[in-house]
């Protein structure tokens, strides 16, 4: 017997509440096995919201619960539900709970995009850099495959796409938001008139290639350098997902020996300043818990960055 989404929806349809639940069950066990234990949580709670798609006060904990999981889009598409639902003759909202639907869909609306996306896109100086390293990158390959890990707006994919020499390009994001950017983005630009582009709306760690890709761009970079993971990202890429002679943009030089070398540099930095802010502390005669505060930051990061 066969268990899926769409047989579920179409039992729901009929009344059948049993086998519709039994679909939805077994799809997020299949889930399980293959995927982060969010995704899970998001089969479960998009279930939940074909099941008491007429209750509002379902959909608005559901969307809630969506909220928590950072799945912004779908959040919003779920509490824009809930509020045409309370919108209908049958509904008995009050007023109240009208405006606090209202209140919280603005409120996720704020959250789907970060507004540091706009300096990224007006910096010229480093959508240039990008631009000219990708642009070198494909000279050294026939025809390459070009992963682009982060892909955001999907920008780099544009620029790769536009060299006219990428044989595919195979872009993911964690975001769904920034995936449903991307895909409107890459629309717009004829994306797939240059080259064969995929889209995955998935963390790269959970990305399974057939073919390895041979240049790697990924703009995981933030303003501490380390915040987004790129170098855990990285070494999962290089080990799984990037061919023996690829190239790496943003690196001159990034190998599998860059990931311990920084690690020992933040730890011989850890090393240096901690006695220093001891010191400070011990001046300023602050308690043992400003210690603790100021101190398991630093080295919780340090450990991070050592075990990445």
């Amino acid at each position: 017997m066969r268990f899926s989404i769409s047989q579920a929806r179409s039992a729901l349809n009929s009344g059948d509440y049993e086998d519709a639940l039994l679909n939805y069950m077994t799809v997020l066990r299949v889930a399980s096995i293959t995927r982060r234990p969010e995704h899970q949580i998001h089969i479960l709670l998009m279930a939940l919201c074909e099941i008491y798609k007429e209750d509002v006060a379902y959909l608005q904990r559901i969307a809630d619960g969506l909220a928590i999981q950072g799945e912004y889009l779908s959040s919003a598409t779920v509490f824009r539900k809930a509020i045409a639902l309370s919108q209908s003759p049958e509904c008995r909202c009050s007023p109240t709970e009208r405006i606090g639907l209202l209140v919280n869909v603005d409120h996720i609306n704020s959250l789907l995009f970060d507004a540091w996306h706009w300096q990224m896109l007006n910096s010229k100086i480093r959508n240039e850099a990008f631009a000219n390293a990708i642009c070198k990158a494909v000279e050294r390959f026939s025809n390459p495959v070009i992963l682009d890990i982060g892909c955001g707006s999907g920008i780099l994919s544009i620029v790769s796409a536009r060299t006219r020499k990428a044989k595919k390009i195979i872009a993911c994001d964690y975001s769904e938001t920034m995936c449903s950017i991307s895909s409107k983005v890459g629309v717009l630009n004829d994306l797939n008139s240059l080259t064969d582009f995929e889209l995955y709306p998935i963390h790269s760690c959970d990305l399974e290639l057939q073919q390895r890709a041979d240049i790697l761009v990924s703009e995981t970079v933030d303003s501490a350098i380390f915040g987004e993971n790129i170098l855990s990202t990285i070494q999962d890429a290089q080990d799984r997902l990037l061919k023996e002679d690829s190239i790496v943009i943003p690196s001159k030089h990034w190998n599998r020996l860059t990931l311990p070398l920084v690690a020992l540099v933040n730890l011989a930095t850890l090393l240096f300043f901690l006695p220093i802010v001891s010191l400070i502390i011990i001046w300023s005669r602050k308690s043992i818990l400003v210690t603790l505060v100021l101190i398991l930051p630093s080295l919780r990061m340090a450990i991070t960055y050592c075990l990445s």
